[in-house]
């Protein structure tokens, strides 16, 4: 296969698969063979599951490409969500053997709009750390310069896509666990709302604060995606609404403190950018 499909997003992705430039089962073969030469460096994922995942991908009608939103798009989830009769390690040991028993909510939204989930990706130990260090499954690289980490908790999450092995990943976040490795491989990470999305079926990691979230490499993306995990509204249709008169704030009493310096040239021709359009920035 000579076109290279590592690094697109997931709308020039399901682009492809309606246009016949290729099939959900070769699409998934695709990502299986750079899972297979890459894993072992990248230590994005604790468990493959590309050969249930090539199978589903291959029941797939065309009709059934334009009938469903994801038909034979690929995803992983971080190994925090239960996948029917896949084990649920939560990153460690204990748990090495505990098998879901039915898929967690945000899983069964992704089936039934016909994704289809190549594996269960790395992470800090039950979640609980920054920086995606893993001493049972070892740990995630970033994809930018491997002698650096790729940041936590979803720490697998961020490396399988930043790594070209996934085009996105469903994952969770309490305290910084999407946003973080995000920035650090440069993808788009989502926080949704409190409780927007369902955690059922997510190993919990704070009942009150846990969400459910997306790293992808677009804006589009994560709205298209949060739309199959919600029925509130079209997140997807939002994206084309003016942002004017929008409030952003700016914690300057530690985000200027805390910031590289050689960051902030790079902010501010955001924030300059940004306000052409115009939100209001206060601090």
């Amino acid at each position: 296969m000579t076109v290279s499909y590592a690094f697109k997003d997931v709308r020039t992705l399901k682009s492809d698969l309606s246009g016949g430039a290729i099939t959900p089962g070769e699409l998934v073969s695709y990502f299986a063979s750079r899972i297979q030469k890459l894993n072992d460096l990248s230590r994005a994922f604790i468990t493959i599951t590309a050969d249930a995942a090539a199978d589903e991908a291959n029941r797939l009608s065309p009709e059934d490409l334009t009938a469903s939103p994801f038909s034979g798009i690929p995803y992983a989830c971080k190994d925090l969500f239960d996948v029917e009769g896949v084990p649920t390690t939560a990153g460690s040991k204990v748990f090495h053997d505990r098998i879901g028993d039915r898929d967690a909510f945000a899983i069964a939204q992704l089936r039934a709009a016909g994704a289809v989930c190549l594996g269960k990706t790395n992470l800090h130990e039950f979640a609980y750390g920054a920086t995606g260090e893993n001493e049972v499954y070892g740990t995630c690289v970033n994809a930018y310069d491997t002698t650096r980490l790729a940041g936590g908790s979803s720490s697998g999450s961020a490396a399988a896509v930043a790594f070209g092995l996934a085009p996105a990943a469903l994952r969770t976040d309490t305290g910084g666990s999407v946003r973080a490795p995000a920035v650090l491989n440069v993808l788009v990470g989502l926080k949704p709302t409190l409780d927007l999305v369902s955690t059922r079926g997510v190993v919990p990691y704070c009942w009150t604060l846990d969400h459910v979230g997306l790293i992808t490499r677009t804006i589009a993306d994560c709205a298209d995606f949060l739309d199959v995990l919600t029925t509130t509204r079209s997140h997807a249709e939002a994206l084309n609404q003016p942002i004017k008169g929008l409030r952003i704030g700016i914690p300057t009493h530690f985000f200027q403190e805390r910031t590289d310096r050689r960051f902030w040239p790079h902010w501010k021709r955001s924030k300059n950018t940004s306000q052409h359009k115009g939100p209001f920035w206060c601090r």
